[in-house]
C-alpha cells in the first residue's frame, strides 16, 4: 500500500475560508461559513497508510470570528480499532483542557466484539467564552455561570464502566459522582453498583433544573447525598437532603414490576 511520511509539516500567519453558496460572516458557528485567520501550525512525525493516521501536534492557534484558540499541542494515532489522543492540551485564553483518550472506532467495531475505552479529562473553562458555538437558548441556562472546573476520569471495558471521578464545580455549585456503571448500551439490562453522588444545588445548578421544576418551588441551595446500587428493574436507594428549609432522609429500594412500582423505603 502507499505511504506516506512527513517529518516536519509547518505554517504561519496563513488563514483560510470556506462559504456554501454565499460569502458570508455568521454571528454564530457555522459549518457551512468558516473564516479561519492568523493560523498557526507545526506538525511533526506524520505517518499516512492505509490502515494507520499518526502525528505530533506540537502547536495550533487559530482564529474564528468568535472565538480563538490560544495554543493546542497532543500525539494523535488512529486505525481501524481506535482513536488514541495523548497528553492533549488546549488553551483559549484562560480556559484549559487536557486530555488523554482512548476509544474505539465505533465504526469498525463487529458484531460481538467489546469496545475498550479510556478517558481522563480536567480542566476549567467559562460558558460565556463559548457563546460563539451555541445557541441563545442554550447560552441563556449558563450566562450566570463564571469559571468552572471539571475533572472526567474512568473506563469501559467487556460492558463494564468505571467512573473513577466526575466532578464538575461552578462558583455555588458542584457534582461529584463516583461507581460502576455496566451494559450502557442496553437499557434493559443496565445496572450499576456502589454509585456515589454528591451535589450542592445552587443557583447555577438550579437555573438548568428550572424547566423541568415548572411550578414547583424549591429551596435556594440544597446538598444531596446518594448511594444507589441496582438496575432499571430493582435499586436500592440511600437518598439524604439537607436545605435551609429543612433535612430528609430515604432508604430503602424501589422495584418495578409489569403495572405498578413496589416501594419499601424508610423516610425521615
Amino acid at each position: 500500500g502507499i505511504v506516506f511520511e512527513i517529518k516536519d509539516l509547518e505554517l504561519k500567519d496563513d488563514g483560510f475560508s470556506f462559504h456554501q453558496d454565499q460569502v458570508t460572516e455568521t454571528r454564530k458557528f457555522d459549518p457551512a461559513h468558516l473564516s479561519l485567520k492568523k493560523i498557526q501550525l507545526s506538525l511533526s512525525d506524520i505517518l499516512i497508510r492505509a490502515d494507520t493516521l499518526a502525528a505530533g501536534l506540537q502547536s495550533l492557534a487559530v482564529q474564528l470570528p468568535g472565538f480563538s484558540l490560544t495554543h493546542a499541542k497532543a500525539e494523535m494515532l488512529m486505525n481501524h480499532n481506535q482513536l488514541v489522543l495523548s497528553d492533549l492540551h488546549l488553551t483559549s485564553g484562560s480556559n484549559e483542557l487536557q486530555a488523554n483518550l482512548n476509544v474505539p472506532n465505533l465504526k469498525s467495531t463487529k458484531d460481538g466484539d467489546h469496545a475498550h475505552a479510556e478517558i481522563a479529562l480536567q480542566g476549567r473553562f467559562d460558558p460565556n467564552d463559548f457563546a460563539y458555538f451555541f445557541n441563545d437558548s442554550i447560552m441563556n441556562q449558563f450566562s450566570t455561570w463564571g469559571p468552572t472546573e471539571f475533572v472526567v476520569e474512568g473506563n469501559y471495558n467487556l460492558d463494564k464502566g468505571k467512573i473513577k471521578t466526575l466532578s464538575l464545580k461552578t462558583t455555588n455549585s458542584q457534582l461529584y459522582a463516583e461507581g460502576m456503571v455496566n451494559d450502557v448500551s442496553n437499557l434493559k439490562t443496565i445496572n450499576w453498583k456502589d454509585l456515589v453522588v454528591n451535589a450542592t444545588i445552587g443557583s447555577d445548578f438550579k437555573r438548568i433544573l428550572t424547566p423541568f421544576l415548572r411550578q414547583i418551588n424549591v429551596p435556594p441551595i440544597a446538598t444531596l447525598q446518594l448511594k444507589s446500587s441496582g438496575d432499571t428493574k430493582k435499586m436500592y436507594v440511600d437518598v439524604k437532603a439537607f436545605t435551609p428549609w429543612g433535612d430528609a432522609k430515604a432508604m430503602g429500594q424501589i422495584i418495578r414490576q409489569a403495572n405498578n412500582m413496589d416501594i419499601d423505603i424508610k423516610l425521615t
